[in-house]
């Protein structure tokens, strides 16, 4: 009776608790199914995808299996999982579509470890057989230059007498989205298999928008349009969506027959929730923090749906392009180019989507008066003006491409040296701090030391 209680407890959690316990930014691994049935007579198929990583980029990849003992194993290049041998594996065949079978799953695959030989003190391995009822969580890191992602998700074997036979069907799968992103107010359409659970096991004419929820980053889509034999759904993209996972979940009703003869069956829902798959919408920028700055120095751009991964974000200035030093969803550091012009029309482009447009003033030295207009080699020069900088080190002064150095410096006055070198002549006078390189013209006539 004890052992009765304890499966029909975790039939339950299959069907309530089956949320992911993480699912990667990059990578992402699922099986066909949450639930499956005891004795095992069918391969688990293994899905997954890897994203937002370089092509060619070396990444070392480990997948295990917690078995309901808590025994890890570990998956090798054979496709075995083994728990005395750790693999990684550097070129696994994932691939950006989400539905991709990887590999699949089943008791002739499974080692764990066995007794160890009294006279190696190695312990042996054998084959589980069949693979026990109980919780399952496939796991996946990624490693590799400037990357770090990792990801879980659970699935049940559960024995058939205590399984309602609904829980045999496959989850929805998303095999893919037209178009690949939208705006709000936009419709899209998603593509897939059991969108409307698996046409044989459930009446298709049943299930309406109302058992069909879909999520995209964690909040609910609208459902406008679906396919009667379950192939496609069609949302429009809410006024608050942002850039994140898509998600479709599909409620069935079913009758709890557990309880037995003699006990009324008992009505019960299950949910399955569909792969994760990635959904992008244009990257909005509000704000940019200062609104006015210059050449080299940085901003702040905040705003949604900017990815993570600052090598993933491109910011124009005019179209001459910054530099993304960091980066999160909502805000974006970036250092400012030089650009020809005092102001700058600023755009985002995230996951290859440009977004709306902000304009910003560029910030430039300015050069109002200096002395003296004429010099001997080895005098002082001192030129007053606007948005120099208070390190000396960060002015660089020039008459010509012969350059000075500067000794004393505040935002509006810089003292620069000059030397017994200086060449005669009428050269012009520049000054640069950072990358921004003053406008005007002022010119400096050296004179010939006879």
């Amino acid at each position: 009776m004890r052992r009765f209680f304890a499966l029909l407890a975790l039939c339950c959690m299959a069907f309530e608790c089956h949320a992911p316990v993480w699912a990667g930014n990059k990578i992402y691994l699922t099986t066909e199914k949450l639930v499956y049935g005891f004795p095992l007579k069918e391969d688990v198929q293994v899905m997954g995808y890897l994203r937002e990583v370089p092509a060619g980029t070396p990444v070392d990849i480990a997948v295990s299996l917690l078995l309901p003992d808590n025994t890890v194993v570990y998956l090798t290049p054979a496709l075995e999982f083994h728990s005395t041998y750790t693999y990684v594996l550097s070129k696994f065949p994932f691939v950006a579509v989400p539905t991709t079978k990887l590999f699949p799953i089943n008791g002739t695959l499974v080692f764990k470890e066995g007794a160890v030989n009294p006279k190696t003190g190695v312990a042996s391995e054998s084959k589980i057989g069949d693979m026990p009822a109980g919780r399952y969580v496939l796991k996946a890191t990624l490693a590799g230059p400037g990357v770090s992602d990792a990801s879980e998700e659970p699935f049940w074997i559960v024995g058939k007498d205590l399984l309602p036979s609904i829980a045999e069907t496959p989850r929805p799968i998303i095999d893919g989205v037209t178009p690949p992103y939208a705006d709000v107010g936009q419709e899209v359409k998603i593509t897939g298999r059991n969108l409307r659970g698996k046409p044989g096991l459930v009446d298709l004419s049943l299930v309406n928008q109302f058992q069909i929820n879909v999520r995209l980053a964690g909040k609910e889509v609208p459902v406008v349009a679906m396919d009667e034999q379950g192939n496609w759904l069609t949302i429009r993209i809410p006024a608050d969506a942002v850039s994140g996972e898509l998600v479709v979940s599909l409620t069935l009703p079913y009758w709890d027959e557990s309880a037995g003869q003699g006990h009324l069956s008992i009505p019960r829902v299950a949910v399955w929730s569909s792969n994760a798959f990635p959904f992008f919408l244009p990257p909005k920028a509000m704000r940019i923090e200062p609104a006015s700055a210059m050449p080299g120095e940085s901003v702040t751009i905040t705003g949604l749906n900017f990815n993570e991964n600052s090598l993933a974000n491109q910011v124009y200035f005019n179209e001459v392009p910054g530099t993304v030093t960091a980066a999160t969803a909502t805000s974006l550091t970036v250092t400012v180019p030089a650009v020809s012009s005092p102001y700058a029309w600023v755009q985002v482009v995230s996951n290859g989507i440009r977004g709306n447009g902000l304009s910003m003033v560029l910030k430039y030295p300015v050069i109002s008066n200096y002395y003296p207009r004429k010099l001997l080699p080895g005098q002082i020069l001192t030129i007053s003006g606007a948005n120099f900088s208070a390190t000396p080190e960060e002015n660089s002064v020039f008459l010509g491409q012969q350059s000075l150095k500067v000794i004393s410096a505040t935002a509006t006055e810089l003292q620069a040296e000059t030397n017994a070198g200086l060449l005669p002549g009428r050269w012009p006078l520049v000054v640069q701090v950072k990358n921004a390189v003053s406008v005007g013209s002022a010119e400096v006539v050296v004179l010939p030391v006879w």
